[in-house]
């Protein structure tokens, strides 16, 4: 490396704070680059959020539209028109005070709104961050090729899985000028043992000890195939060890009245439970017995990786990259998109073997601590900037 420096001045430009995976993922990953002397300032388009609060005590300069407070209250689509003038000039005027060598894009909006601004603002280096499958893509030809003509200006593009990196390559991005940098995670300290987050579980819950404990950790998003996992748990629903329940840890994003009305069609309404947004998230990892996941797309899901940390096994869809984090015995558990039969089976396969999800969770875990790690990730970040500052 040309120069050890590290008081590289970052502006990181985001969609929003809310709870969702690229925002965890800033969560965990900024405050550990702050600390190693990268001067770092987060830009959210749409106000602070539960993760800007999280970032802010952790040091983090957090910043967003004076008056986004009032322009919230207002109606979707007028929101829209309203506040992209007022969240455009407010970054403008963030870019050129700040003078950042590296303006970082996180999310298509950002990225679409972020970058175009930065084109009439001091900036030095620009690198964009795609997290997810460009399905988002579909019904916007105009803002697609808007996207596809700024991946030219782009001094370096990010994925997070080879998935995204593939289909970024299709969309006309230079393997040279593409890199993959994959989630990181580590276990929070104190961690809590699994016998403690279970009979925490137990108790908060109502459960008996006989309980089977299944959790989803996922928002309430149609394309994280909820709806495919309560098919598969209602034809199997009499043939899973008996008691059983499905935790569903996420927040609500319009469709819990659906998924609940569907609970009752399929008589398991009693064994599903919608737990919201949660901070205790961990519990729910350490203290289940199976995790599930369903997605339809993903980038490189932060569950996912977050179960094997936990040692748990579990059950999952191969939407995007989840190939790239599972190796061994895990893989006979990893079903095709929206396979409710592939789903139902594999849930009842590992509902019926203790030793088989104790050997699976463990091969998980040995895997995630030895590949995934959050030093691993943000070392990656650390180089990632200090190659595009300094060449």
């Amino acid at each position: 490396m040309p120069t050890s420096r590290t008081d590289i001045r970052v502006l990181i430009v985001v969609g929003g704070l809310g709870v969702g995976g690229t925002e965890v993922h800033l969560s965990r990953v900024l405050p550990h680059l702050q600390s190693n002397g990268f001067l770092v300032t987060v830009f959210s388009m749409t106000g602070p959020g539960i993760v800007g609060e999280r970032l802010a005590k952790n040091g983090v300069d957090v910043m967003w539209a004076p008056g986004w407070s009032a322009l919230a209250k207002l109606p979707r689509p007028l929101r829209r028109v309203l506040g992209l003038p007022v969240v455009a000039t407010a970054l403008l005027c963030h870019m050129w005070r700040l003078h950042a060598e590296i303006v970082h894009f996180f999310l298509p909006e950002a990225y679409l709104v972020g970058a175009i601004c930065s084109f009439f603002a001091p900036c030095g280096r620009r690198v964009m961050s795609r997290r997810s499958l460009n399905s988002y893509q579909v019904g916007h030809p105009l803002l697609t090729r808007i996207e596809r003509w700024l991946h030219g200006k782009m001094d370096l593009i990010l994925a997070n899985s080879s998935v995204v990196a593939t289909q970024l390559i299709e969309e006309g991005v230079a393997e040279s000028n593409l890199r993959i940098i994959e989630n990181g995670f580590d276990p929070p300290v104190p961690d809590i043992a699994p016998e403690v987050a279970r009979d925490i579980l137990i108790s908060s819950f109502g459960l008996s000890a006989d309980h089977f404990v299944m959790v989803n950790v996922a928002n309430l998003i149609p394309y994280k195939g909820h709806r495919d996992l309560l098919a598969a748990l209602s034809t199997i629903r009499t043939t899973l060890a008996q008691p059983w329940v499905l935790f569903c840890v996420g927040r609500d994003d319009g469709i819990l009245e659906e998924l609940q009305r569907m609970c009752r069609t399929l008589s398991i309404e009693e064994n599903v439970v919608f737990c919201g947004s949660r901070s205790d998230v961990w519990t729910f990892q350490r203290g289940a017995d199976l995790a599930v996941f369903s997605s339809l797309q993903e980038g490189s899901p932060n569950a996912v990786l977050e179960s094997m940390c936990a040692a748990q096994p579990f059950v999952s869809t191969n939407a995007g990259g989840v190939i790239d984090l599972i190796q061994g015995d895990q893989s006979r558990f990893i079903v095709q998109v929206a396979d409710v039969d592939g789903l139902a089976h594999s849930i009842l396969e590992l509902a019926q073997d203790v030793r088989l999800r104790q050997h699976v969770g463990e091969q998980n875990q040995r895997r995630a601590v030895a590949k995934f790690s959050l030093q691993a990730c943000v070392s990656a970040y650390e180089r990632t900037y200090l190659r595009v500052v300094v060449g």
